[in-house]
């Protein structure tokens, strides 16, 4: 069920409209630039801690032609290069390399909401995500560790999701004492819920109820009776008998005067 449910939900959203919103928004205000600062520093660790590995790859694939001493001068200048014009993009913002690469951003997400080939590509790349044995397969997982999560942390005194839910129904039993203001909201809310249910599966209720009743046999009902309202009934039995006593004390009363 939760799979179907995911895999409907994920179906009827546009991809790359809705990429390209977030992307909007991302990038309005400079909101992206710390997220750029982050990316270009650590692309320029990367060159530096893993020059050498990068060096030894791309020299193994320069031409045949080229003489090996230039192939590893080239090389060794691109990563330098690299590195040095990653390191001054990542500490000015407004480097030109930066600008056109944040240009190059909002012209991205504007793209993505309008153009139809992007928004194409986006279904593609959506139904071939949905399509994935891994995707198919995590509802059913997710479901399965969380069950499983619960269940362990349920049966142990001190885990974290007992503290937690005791911690959050003392702070509520606190604040609905000591909050008019919640305590009217939340007496609100169960309010409008208990007559939602009620008009809403009156029906229901009433069957299950009746049927409930249904099933019962005489000694049953009388014993439930009897154990809800076991202290109204005897006080109506107490006061039957007294009352009784002095009306029938009082009619024999009369008929001897008569």
């Amino acid at each position: 069920m939760l799979d179907g449910v995911v895999r409907r939900r994920i179906e009827e959203i546009s991809l790359a409209p809705m990429a390209g919103q977030a992307l909007e928004r991302v990038t309005r205000d400079g909101r992206h630039e710390p997220v750029l600062d982050a990316a270009l520093h650590g692309l320029s660790r990367y060159i530096a801690v893993h020059g050498e590995d990068m060096h030894r790859r791309l020299g193994a694939q320069s031409p045949w032609w080229v003489p090996g001493p230039l192939s590893n001068r080239m090389v060794h200048r691109l990563l330098v290069r690299s590195e040095t014009v990653l390191r001054q993009m990542a500490s000015d913002r407004r480097h030109p390399l930066r600008i056109q690469l944040t240009d190059a951003l909002v012209n991205l997400a504007e793209q993505l909401q309008s153009d139809p080939l992007m928004r194409r590509r986006g279904e593609e790349m959506k139904a071939e995500l949905l399509a994935q044995p891994t995707v198919r397969e995590l509802g059913a997982t997710l479901w399965k560790e969380v069950k499983d999560e619960l269940r362990a942390q349920s049966v142990e005194p001190e885990s974290e999701l007992r503290r937690r839910l005791s911690a959050l129904i003392a702070n509520g039993g606190r604040r609905l004492a000591t909050d008019p203001d919640l305590a009217a909201a939340v007496e609100r809310a169960a309010d409008s819920a208990l007559k939602v249910g009620l008009t809403s599966f009156d029906e229901e209720l009433v069957g299950l109820v009746t049927g409930t009743i249904a099933r019962w046999d005489a000694h049953d009902t009388a014993y439930r009776l009897e154990l809800l309202l076991g202290p109204d009934l005897q006080y109506i039995r107490i006061n039957g008998t007294v009352f009784g006593a002095l009306a029938g004390l009082a009619l024999h009363a009369a008929a001897t005067a008569a």
